[in-house]
């Protein structure tokens, strides 16, 4: 496939009627499976992704589980202690948006900010699951962006508050499959503001939080958004 070009096809299953990619579906790990034998990109038309507007890599989770200062070298440049305990908070799906769509900035808040993230797709029902197992229930990654409104955001101790805006976690362009992925511990992710370069980071590093999912049963179709620690 051309660099720039993109196919489309819809998703087949022998276990439920077609469905778009990305909604409430049975067996996403499955699903993906299904459709990487279905798909023959010489027989389908290509289209340029500058013609296309861009949906979420994800477009209906069941929910969006985010860990805060879950990087050692993060929570000291914001100034805060590094937690003991990891620091959940969660979007809703009106914060989602495509890659390269513009997000609106109320006047709720004058302290935005953004945070270059990495997105983890969880592709199978999971609860209790051990650390040494977690990355079997993963179905992908993806881009996000972290949009805060700061002032909202620290007015109190539930940062849900500056968190969960509309469109304000960007998400794409691509959901890339587990399988590709050979380490997620050493990721490059970009982030540009108004076309200019405004993070270059790195996935890896101490994370805080590796435990969270025993304490929450996370389904299919969830979306893990974690952290980058800027690179040393």
């Amino acid at each position: 496939m051309p660099s720039g070009r993109v196919c489309s096809a819809p998703l087949a299953s022998s276990t439920s009627p077609p469905q778009i990619f990305g909604t409430v579906r049975h067996r996403w790990i499955d699903d993906i499976e299904a459709l990487r034998s279905k798909i023959n990109p010489a027989n389908l038309p290509a289209r340029s992704l500058d013609s296309l507007h861009l949906a979420p890599a994800v477009i209906a989770p069941e929910k969006i589980t985010c860990v805060g200062l879950n990087y050692r070298r993060h929570a000291l440049e914001a100034g805060f202690p590094v937690p003991t305990t990891p620091v959940i908070f969660g979007k809703f799906a009106n914060s989602l948006a495509g890659s390269g769509t513009s997000v609106a900035l109320p006047d709720v808040d004058t302290k935005y900010d953004f945070e270059s993230e990495l997105g983890v797709i969880i592709g199978r029902a999971a609860r209790n699951v051990p650390v040494e197992a977690a990355l079997d229930y993963v179905a992908g990654y993806c881009c996000a962006n972290d949009l805060s409104a700061r002032g909202a955001q620290l007015a109190t101790s539930q940062w849900m508050i500056g968190k969960m805006l509309d469109g304000f976690l960007p998400l794409g362009k691509y959901l890339v499959t587990a399988d590709t992925v050979k380490d997620s511990q050493s990721l490059g992710i970009r982030c540009r503001v108004n076309g200019e370069l405004g993070a270059r980071v790195r996935t890896g590093g101490p994370r805080r939080g590796a435990e969270a999912p025993r304490r929450s049963g996370l389904k299919r179709e969830c979306l893990r958004d974690f952290g980058l620690t800027w690179p040393t």
